[in-house]
Order: C-alpha cells, then sequence, then structure tokens
C-alpha cells in the first residue's frame, strides 16, 4: 500500500489526470473483488491565488488523494489471499513427546496474525491444538502428553485478515517399548540349548536382550541369561540344565520406554548326561540298546526272551483256558494261542519282532526275567522316571516312540526310550487286546492280590499308573541294578 504523501508529492492540480487514474483503479477493485464496477464522486476544492494582479485559480487535490489512496488499499486487500503454510517436519520424538515444525513461505499479501498446529490419531479428524507465540516464521511447537506407540498426524497452520490455511499432513509414531518373537529353541542337548528370538525396536534404540527360562509354563522363579547383543535377531547360550527335562523359555528387549516380552516356547533337553556303561545287553538270542534317563540306565527295547536268565524256559504258547488259570510264569506273543484277537495283528512273528513278548506277573515275581545285573522296575522305580520327565501328563508323549502308534500319534520320544503299544492279554479270556493302541508295562511292586504296572494309549500324552490282575499278559522293560 503507497502513503498518502507519497501520492500528493506527484502534482498538485491535475485533477482530470487523478480522476482517470482513480477510475483505473476501480476497475481494479472490481476485477480483483469480482464484483460490478461502482464510479464514485470524488471531491477536490479551487482557490484563487492572486499573482502580480492577476487571480489565478489553483486545484487543491488533497481529497482526491486521500481518496485515492483509500482505493488503492482496497484494491491490495481484494488482491491478497490466506497465507501459504508449509508443514516442514517432526523432531524429537520420544514415548509421549514431540516437536513440530512449520513456516510460512508467503503472508498472502496480509500480515499473518496468528500461527498453532491441530494434530490427532486420524488425518482427517486433528481435534487437538498446540499454540504458537508470536507471528515469526518458520515456527514451532513440543506436546508431551502423547500416547506410547500410536501414529499422529499434524499440520501446521496460519491466519490474516482473508483468512486460516492449514499446511499439509504429516503422520509420525510415538516410541513404544519393542515387539519381541521368541523363536524356537535349537541346537538343545542334555545340558545345553541355545534360544533364539527377534526384535523390531518401536522407534527408540534397544539397549539390552536376554532370556528368562524356568522348568514351569508360567517362568515363575526364572533364570535370567542375557542375549548376545542389542541387534535383532538375538540369541542367547543356556549351560548347566538337566538332562531329559521339559523347560520354558522367553525373550525380552529393552529400550528407552520399557522391557517388552514375547511368546514363552517350551524345549526339552536330551535323554541323558552321561551313557549307561553299557551301549547295549546281549539276552537270550537278543541284543537291546540301553538309553539313560535321568540318573537310570534302561533298555530301549521290550523284552523278547523266552528262557529265564538261569536258562530255564518260560512256559508259552497257552491257551486261553491255561493262561487264565496258571500260577506260574508264562509268556505270549501278541496272538498266539488264543482264539480270539480283539484289535491288532495275528502275525505272530512281526509281533515278537515289533513289540516283544507279553508276560504274566509271575514270570515277573521270578526274579530272573532280566539279564544278569537288571531287573524289572519297582513303582518307585517308575515313579523316578515320570518325575524326571515332568509328571505323569507329558512323560508318555515323551517316552512313546514316533511310530506304530494309532491315531497317528506317535509321541515325541525325546527319551530315546521308545515305547510302543504292544498291547496285553486278558486275564480272565485269554484274549489279546490293544496292539497299536495302547502299550503296558509291569512294576515289580506286588499291590494286594494284584501288582503294580503302567500304561499309555495313542493320542494321550500322559503315563498312568495302577494295578491289575497278576494273569495279565503285560510287556517289561528292564533296569539297570
Amino acid at each position: 500500500m503507497r502513503s498518502q504523501s507519497s501520492l500528493k508529492s506527484y502534482v498538485t492540480c491535475n485533477h482530470d489526470s487523478l480522476i482517470t487514474v482513480m477510475r483505473a483503479y476501480e476497475d481494479s477493485l472490481a476485477f480483483a473483488s469480482s464484483a460490478s464496477v461502482v464510479r464514485a464522486d470524488y471531491a477536490w476544492r479551487v482557490t484563487d491565488v492572486a499573482v502580480a494582479d492577476k487571480v489565478y485559480k489553483v486545484y487543491r487535490c488533497e481529497a482526491l488523494y486521500d481518496s485515492l489512496a483509500m482505493l488503492i488499499d482496497a484494491v491490495d486487500f481484494a488482491r491478497a489471499t490466506p497465507p501459504v503454510v508449509d508443514t516442514d517436519s517432526i523432531s524429537a520424538v520420544s514415548a509421549t513427546a514431540a516437536t513440530f515444525h512449520a513456516k510460512v513461505p508467503s503472508n498472502g499479501g496480509e500480515a499473518v496474525t496468528a500461527q498453532w498446529f491441530q494434530y490427532g490419531t486420524s488425518a482427517a479428524s486433528l481435534v487437538d491444538s498446540a499454540a504458537v507465540a508470536g507471528t515469526a516464521t518458520p515456527f514451532t511447537a513440543t506436546v508431551s502428553t502423547l500416547i506410547a506407540g500410536t501414529t499422529y498426524y499434524v499440520a501446521g497452520f496460519a491466519r490474516n485478515a482473508k483468512g486460516t490455511t492449514p499446511g499439509d499432513t504429516l503422520s509420525f509414531i510415538t516410541w513404544a517399548t519393542p515387539t519381541v518373537d521368541t523363536q524356537a529353541a535349537s541346537a538343545v542337548s542334555a545340558t545345553t540349548v541355545t534360544l533364539n528370538a527377534a526384535f523390531t525396536d518401536g522407534g527408540s534404540t534397544v539397549t539390552a536382550t536376554g532370556f528368562k527360562y524356568a522348568t514351569n509354563a508360567s517362568l515363575t522363579s526364572p533364570t535370567d541369561v542375557a542375549g548376545s547383543g542389542t541387534s535383532s535377531p538375538f540369541t542367547g547360550a543356556l549351560t548347566g540344565l538337566t538332562h531329559a527335562t521339559q523347560y520354558w523359555a522367553v525373550g525380552y528387549a529393552t529400550n528407552a520406554v520399557g522391557t517388552s516380552y514375547g511368546d514363552t516356547i517350551q524345549f526339552t533337553t536330551a535323554a541323558s548326561a552321561a551313557s549307561c556303561s553299557v551301549p547295549s545287553v546281549s539276552y537270550d538270542g537278543h541284543t537291546y540298546p540301553t538309553v539313560m534317563i535321568g540318573n537310570q540306565c534302561w533298555l530301549a527295547e521290550n523284552l523278547k526272551n523266552d528262557d529265564y536268565n538261569d536258562g530255564a524256559p518260560i512256559p508259552g504258547n497257552l491257551n486261553d483256558a491255561t493262561w487264565t488259570t496258571t500260577t506260574s510264569g508264562a509268556q505270549a506273543i501278541y496272538g498266539e494261542g488264543s482264539s480270539a484277537v480283539n484289535s491288532g495283528s495275528g502275525d505272530e512273528v512281526a509281533n515278537l519282532a515289533t513289540y516283544g513278548r507279553l508276560y504274566n506277573w509271575y514270570a515277573v515275581n521270578s526274579g530272573k526275567l532280566c539279564p544278569s545285573g537288571w531287573h524289572v522296575p519297582t513303582d518307585a522305580e517308575w515313579d523316578t522316571l515320570t518325575s524326571v520327565l515332568g509328571g505323569t501328563a507329558v512323560a508318555g508323549d515323551k517316552l512313546k516312540s514316533t511310530t506304530n502308534w494309532s491315531a497317528g500319534d506317535g509321541g515325541t520320544n525325546t527319551t530315546g526310550f521308545a515305547a510302543l503299544p504292544g498291547g496285553g492279554r486278558n486275564r480272565f479270556g485269554g484274549y489279546f487286546i490293544g496292539e497299536g493302541s495302547n502299550g503296558y508295562w509291569w512294576s515289580a511292586t506286588p499291590s494286594g492280590s494284584n501288582a503294580g504296572f503302567r500304561y499309555m494309549a495313542a493320542a494321550d500324552p500322559q503315563f498312568y499308573g495302577s494295578n491289575f490282575g497278576l494273569r495279565s499278559g503285560f510287556s517289561v522293560r528292564c533296569i539297570q541294578d
């Protein structure tokens, strides 16, 4: 806008020229404001001036100049626009704070009267406002009441006499705790394992990683081990573990916001921290591998012998009536000597090779069924095995072979015990039942008119204990003295 004094310096009294200029500005105002041309009447005054006895008329145009100045101001305002705003950037982002930056590249021809920021969790609804003191450009504002791990949107705003303009909308994410993925354990041995995990940092640099592990799923009183570093993925090396034991573990990562944990994973250490004193045992024409579970050394197959360890034969191939009435030691191959095989196979050769023989408890009680230096386990020894493996609810799955079980449930056989579903022979009818779906093993512990035994079933991870009639035919596993 031009000053009135500068206008008055042009001419003093050329009112015709001045009116022409004012008419041009009227046209400009109409064009700038998209309105009809308005022609105004402008006043000026005439003064008589005497010079050397002559009188001259002098036009005084101050009023016209004032009107022209107002007209020029009106044209300038009509041509002005709202400000131009550029939302520049977001800095100093943390879990709860951020600083916004913007500038006004053009004030639109009118002075900026206010500047501020609006932000929110939806680009379509910037509901929160951050004030800015003054109207200098560029301008900033800091907010410190944000929510961690949240996406925000922000835009700068400016206002002048022509209106309010927003800048472009930018987005940012406040810091959060890391996101951790606990992955499967690797290099599992009897006493060592490598734990694995990965993370995303949540916007803030990870400063520590690690794992917690315990022998219970709730990780009560866990052991803490540091991770391999602060980059992703990371590992943790565990040593000094107990063999044939189930563990649970979780990975974690820490940044400036806090610590986050991944999912809890499970692993089971290998069956033996040491080997049995002998890798195998040859007995009555068969060779049995051995396996160390905890501090117990077991034969890794069911017994197949038809002689006692003193060379005396164990009666076999008994018919149903004899089997159900004998009070002497006896043995049978699944399907042999019976008129009824309720489930499983009647192929005695294949059954002997796969599942071994079934014995009544009178043979067990002879004390001569297992090889010299070995014996049929007692209830207490079965209980020790079960406890080492984490209890009855999970021991069956760890003992079962991966094959030959029906329903597709072959267990994990993490112990190497390789239990198979050899079935059993009924104490009353003498018939066979359960091959492929159930396994039964004698205990050397009597229980009234019965004796203890252990059993497991397909599609069931448990290892059960109970007692049963002495004429029943069950499998036998031997444990080293």
